[in-house]
């Protein structure tokens, strides 16, 4: 029997070795989407003959690396015999291992004794990959084949060796096939490095050493995980999260989750959720999965391992022809984001009935811009995302306030900073900043909302916009705010300017013309009139809130000469309180 501190020490060592392969791909990657952003995640899967398992990740982005589990099936599924030392295997099928066509999935097989045990995995967002829009998001798209280019399981290494046509064929995908294939020769030798480093520990502890320590830490998880859930009440809790609208018209789609707790066994179940869409929202079952694991994996305490113990403990009942569990070809490529954050805050608002000292914003919400054109300094073709009009979504929970940008759960991503973005890109930013009287009120607040105005220099660009969190924005909890609505205005200051409630496709940006967007923050968390007043004035000297807002939303007199009028404030509560 394997003993405790040598299962730490092989647990341990695993994640060290994704957090390397992290490193390789950070260093070494082209696009700021990857050395600048993060939107990737590595992590070392285990088979044990009859599943699948994940066992390490880095510091990682969930539905990247907890949705890998199926891209690693979906290998093993494909090549079943057939998978060899020195194969390197690759997908972005949304309905075959994959999430959405943006996220490509490269795994690398770890041989013991004969046999593939370990898979070390790259998953990252790809700057393009084909399809009528650069960038892939489509708001115009009516099933996938309008995306883009979708690949199933495929080897692009062979026993070692590159599969030189396919890696021709690939970048024959891609408006910019240089930058891919630097980002792909990252992902490769990230797992080229892992394989190194577990044959390493292979040879220190013996193979049967190291299976024997990820069953034991999987069964811990399992046990840790199911002694959480005994705490939590008994019963049935439902609740729903409202997405604005899918771009093809359909508005105010449904996801309703409902929780079940019996002793140490939790169910989400998913019935009643709307049905698929036309439009690019809907959400294949491994990315609603994800997004489940992400709600729950928020809620435990930090000294639980996450990894596929944990998820092996949790019921998933996902309706099929739902946009949580659409049937092929129904387009996908919105849905990591949206309806996948509905996914996690309908989860999320489930719990907070179970659990509400434990609960907080886990979803983004979004405001997306993909941009794409010719750089006339370089000669050559870009595209990116635009990160700075979507940062801003930490919400409260008990005892934090939202803080920085991305929720807890995405924090794995970083932001990209100005001026390698205008080095990169032809774009001068005019504004980038929180705003103030915008974070949502609670006993601990939201992160305030953020503006961004964007300007085309030199050469004209095309953007494609989504903009959801208009009409329901992020929810509070526990008696929190509810974040601010965003906003998306195009050719902003310009007798053109024109505001979008919805989605724009294939826009021209000409030099001189700016975009400027607003995006509201995460919910608060808890009574807002039970905030320490002197919480208020620090927010109140930060510049964050007004002293008109903090009487209005806290109850809170703030003086001119800014210190707080105690008689006036307890007067001032017990009149809102009553």
């Amino acid at each position: 029997m394997i003993d405790p501190i040598t299962s730490q020490v092989i647990k341990d060592s695993l994640e060290a070795i994704s957090e390397e392969m992290s490193k390789t791909v950070e260093r070494t990657a082209v696009h700021p989407l990857f050395n600048e952003v993060h939107d990737y995640s590595t992590g070392v899967f285990f088979y044990s003959g009859s599943d699948v398992r994940l066992v390490a990740r880095a510091t990682a982005i969930p539905v990247h690396i907890f949705a890998s589990i199926l891209s690693v099936e979906a290998m093993l599924d494909e090549f079943q015999d057939d998978i060899h030392e020195g194969d390197v295997v690759m997908l972005n099928d949304p309905y075959y291992g994959g999430t959405h066509h943006a996220d490509w999935t490269v795994m690398k097989p770890v041989f013991f004794e004969g046999k593939p045990v370990l898979f070390p995995s790259v998953r990252a967002h790809m700057a393009d990959f084909g399809g009528p829009v650069p960038g892939g998001y489509n708001p115009e798209a009516r099933d996938i084949w309008q995306e883009a280019l979708r690949i199933p399981p495929i080897k692009v290494y062979e026993k070692g060796e590159p599969r030189q046509d396919v890696l021709d064929w690939i970048l024959a995908n891609t408006r910019i096939p240089q930058v891919l294939r630097g980002d792909l020769a990252a992902m490769f030798g990230a797992c080229n490095l892992a394989e190194r480093r577990v044959l390493e520990l292979f040879s220190k502890y013996g193979g049967e050493t190291v299976n024997e320590s990820i069953e034991y830490t999987l069964d811990y998880a399992e046990k840790r995980f199911r002694a959480e859930v005994s705490r939590w009440p008994d019963g049935e809790y439902t609740a729903s999260s409202i997405l604005d609208h899918d771009s093809q018209g359909n508005y105010d789609l449904e996801v309703r989750a409902t929780v079940n707790i019996s002793g140490d066994d939790l169910s989400v179940d998913f019935s009643g959720t709307s049905p698929e869409t036309p439009g690019f929202v809907n959400s294949p079952f491994g990315n609603t999965a994800s997004w489940v694991y992400t709600a729950l994996c928020s809620v435990l305490p930090d000294d639980i391992p996450i990894n596929s113990g944990v998820f092996r403990s949790v019921k998933i009942t996902a309706p099929e022809s739902s946009v949580v569990n659409p049937l092929p070809p129904a387009p996908c490529m919105f849905s990591t984001v949206v309806i996948g954050g509905d996914i996690g805050t309908a989860t999320m608002k489930a719990l907070e009935k179970a659990i509400p000292d434990k609960v907080g914003t886990v979803s983004l919400n979004y405001c997306l811009c993909t941009t794409y054109g010719h750089d006339s300094r370089y000669g050559e073709m870009f595209v990116t995302i635009e990160y700075g009009n979507t940062l801003v979504a930490a919400g409260g929970t008990e005892g934090e306030d939202g803080w920085g940008g991305w929720p807890a759960p995405m924090c794995g991503l970083i932001y990209s900073t100005v001026e390698m973005m205008e080095i990169q890109f032809p774009f001068f930013y005019h504004e980038y900043e929180y705003v103030k009287d915008t974070a949502a009120a609670g006993q601990w607040r939201g992160v305030p909302g953020f503006s961004m105005k964007r300007e085309s220099v030199r050469d004209t660009s095309m953007i494609n916009v989504a903009l959801t969190g208009v009409r329901n924005s992020s929810p509070g909890f526990s008696g929190g705010h509810n974040g601010a609505s965003s906003r998306y205005i195009l050719n902003w200051g310009s007798p053109e300017q024109v505001e979008v409630l919805e989605s724009a496709a294939n826009t021209p940006s000409p030099p001189g013309s700016i975009i400027a967007t607003f995006k509201g923050g995460g919910g608060g968390w808890g009574d807002p009139l039970k905030r320490d007043p002197n919480q208020v004035l620090e927010d109140v000297l930060d510049d964050f809130i007004s002293r008109e807002n903090a009487e209005r939303d806290y109850g809170v007199v703030i003086n001119r000469d800014l210190t707080i009028d105690i008689d006036a404030t307890r007067e001032r509560r017990d009149q809102k309180a009553s």
